[in-house]
């Protein structure tokens, strides 16, 4: 590992990869551009997953498309007949996340459109049911793995528990462990004489014993116990600092007056609402579920797992590690170069100087293999064909190497970069060369499968953002707010126009949605069941809406500006 330093900026790399780099650099010295793609398994989950929040201390549940549009401020109510503001984002959202012990809250930074993909779906024997792509991580007892290589035989499921954790001063928290038998203890509880644990091994600390043989003089010695010191519980609280109450070692216990123990956990509440125990889930089907609009929930530091359905799956950090190889490659990279969707893509390869760096994060907006016949797609590949003389360093970040278009994954690209995680922790990459990636694209395009054999270099990055974490994260809400804002709302495709004013003119002379169904699949489109087709005609309908009233209000701005002209005589005088 060498430690990189440019300026006041400094982080560690691989040596491999810095031998990639250095060779990548001297091939750009040679008027060769450079297009190195950064994927990981990130945004692969259907919009109709349930996801348990928590907002302003309420606890609720919403789908993951739901939740995508209240922080995007566009989108439709769960029956998709009403436009709605948004959350307030000021006001912090929390999901439920494994922390390596327990299930708790964590505070959560985005929710992100991934694309429409293939998924699968996972059915568990207690008849919890997920739908994701193959490539998406599930928590098991063996660490994290891909959905698809899940094997019904070895692998077990993490789900969170239907046991709540109780914080109630009342009742004990369910993983405080009781010991009974506690004759001679001055504090302990009832006839079973139990006392917590943590208690027995702080007081054994405070008179200088080993926890058995404290607790033997508790169970057996009545003289010596007299003259043991105690913790007066209707006065303390032997307090966990780490607030796990798993780790009971020596360094992680602390006696706080109750008053102040009760300040403490009043600051960390969200912590401890409804905290369990995850429990473990057999599998019992996973199979090809055709395709769907997947979506992703962006975690805060440093928990980057969350609950989906009850079940506990991952996301990755692979637009960290685009930046780091951008800055190393070009010291002048900041945040103006790098792009969200394509339009900021297309307008920053042609303005910046030449040997410049640029990170086309989230590309599946324009170069996903799904959207190969889009206007926007042909403009971003002969964008990629006429800019070589540039010698621009390309990062292409995106969910899936195997979602890009052909002629770009084939033709164009010069290294891969897949980011993934080992057990529960994040930071591992696989290295690919040219050679190798045509291989992957073109015989394991269909399973996903970043085959081992091909891998060129193993290796791990740090978390650190090289042109700061802040900036980066309010640039990317910016963007892709504007470029949703413009596709959902002011640049309505003209087929999709006229066909909406088609339905228009059909509901106006009284016909219901059923007839409009029956009327569409006379057309020879895409089959779809009539839920589904009410909820897009509400929601097509209000874009259209939107569409007319944008040139309505055009065209009103055009006649006021022709009455508010002088008369002509007045203009000849």
């Amino acid at each position: 590992m060498t430690i990189i330093k440019i300026g006041d900026v400094s982080y560690p790399m691989d040596d491999g990869v810095k031998r990639e780099l250095d060779a990548c650099k001297q091939r750009s010295e040679n008027n060769f551009d450079l297009l190195i793609v950064v994927d990981g398994a990130e945004g692969c989950l259907t919009g109709d997953t349930i996801i348990k929040c928590n907002r302003a201390t309420l606890g609720r549940k919403f789908t993951l498309k739901w939740m995508y549009y209240q922080y995007h401020r566009e989108g439709l109510n769960e029956s998709g007949l009403k436009r709605f503001k948004g959350w307030d984002l000021n006001i912090p959202t929390y999901v439920r996340s494994f922390d390596g012990f327990l299930i708790k809250l964590h505070k959560i930074k985005d929710v992100v459109y991934s694309g429409r993909k293939k998924v699968f779906k996972l059915i568990l024997e207690d008849g919890k049911e997920l739908k994701a792509t193959a490539n998406h991580k599930i928590l098991t007892q063996n660490g994290f793995i891909d959905l698809t290589q899940l094997d019904k035989e070895k692998d077990f499921v993490m789900c969170d528990s239907p046991r709540a954790v109780s914080v109630n001063k009342f009742s004990y928290k369910f993983n405080d462990i009781l010991i009974g038998g506690l004759l001679f203890h001055k504090y302990s509880d009832g006839g079973k004489k139990r006392i917590e644990i943590h208690r027995i091994i702080y007081e054994a600390e405070l008179n200088n014993l080993t926890f058995g043989k404290y607790l033997e003089k508790l169970q057996t010695d009545e003289g010596e116990s007299n003259n043991f010191t105690f913790v007066d519980t209707s006065k303390y609280v032997i307090h966990h600092k780490d607030h796990n109450h798993y780790n009971n070692a020596t360094d992680n216990l602390v006696c706080l007056p109750k008053e102040e123990h009760s300040k403490i956990h009043g600051q960390y509440a969200y912590q401890h609402f409804n905290q369990g125990v995850p429990i473990y889930q057999k599998i019992k089907h996973i199979f090809e579920a055709g395709e769907e609009d997947t979506y992703d929930i962006v975690c805060e530091e440093p928990h980057h797992n969350f609950v989906a359905n009850d079940i506990v799956v991952h996301n990755s950090g692979k637009s960290v590690y685009a930046q780091q190889l951008a800055y190393y490659l070009d010291p002048s990279f900041t945040t103006d170069r790098i792009c969200f969707t394509p339009r900021e893509f297309l307008n920053t390869c042609v303005t910046i100087p030449d040997g410049s760096a640029v990170i086309y994060d989230e590309a599946f907006l324009g170069l996903d293999s799904s959207l190969a016949t889009k206007d926007q797609t042909r403009k971003l590949i002969h964008l990629l064909a006429e800019v070589r003389q540039k010698r621009l360093y390309i990062f292409l970040v995106l969910p899936s190497f195997f979602d890009l278009v052909r002629y770009v994954a084939v033709h164009r690209c010069n290294m891969l970069v897949h980011v993934y995680t080992r057990g529960a922790q994040r930071g591992f990459f696989k290295l690919y060369g040219q050679d190798e990636m045509k291989i992957l694209y073109l015989k394991h395009r269909k399973t996903y499968d970043y085959n081992q054999k091909l891998v060129r270099k193993f290796g791990t990055f740090s978390n650190f953002y090289p042109i700061g974490k802040e900036a980066y994260l309010t640039k990317k809400r910016d963007s892709l707010n504007r470029f949703f804002k413009e596709v959902k709302v002011g640049k309505v495709p003209p087929r999709e126009v006229q066909l909406g004013l088609i339905i228009m003119g059909f509901m106006k002379t009284g016909s219901s949605y059923k007839d409009l169904y029956n009327t569409y699949n006379t057309w020879g489109l895409k089959p779809m069941d009539f839920l589904t087709f009410s909820n897009q005609l509400a929601f097509n309908l209000g874009r259209i809406r939107d569409f007319l009233k944008i040139q309505e209000d055009k065209t009103k701005e055009k006649q006021d500006d022709i009455n508010q002209q002088p008369p002509q005589s007045e203009i000849d005088s």
